[in-house]
């Protein structure tokens, strides 16, 4: 049972590192057209500050 929790909790952290590293490579390079900056960029920094501190906890 221990190895199970243990498992879930790499797999939640690879799963927080991809979040982390992918969603601003896909903002920057897949996201194409016109875009509203201001409220993208305030939307998308709560996102990831969210995404950064659900890690850290994680590893803690």
């Amino acid at each position: 049972m221990n190895d199970l929790i243990m498992i879930v909790i790499r797999f939640l952290l690879y799963l927080d590192l991809m979040v982390i590293f992918g969603l601003p490579f896909f903002q920057i390079y897949g996201i194409s057209g016109v875009r509203h900056e201001t409220y993208n960029l305030t939307n998308f920094r709560s996102f990831i500050t969210f995404a950064v501190v659900t890690g850290i906890i994680l590893t803690g």
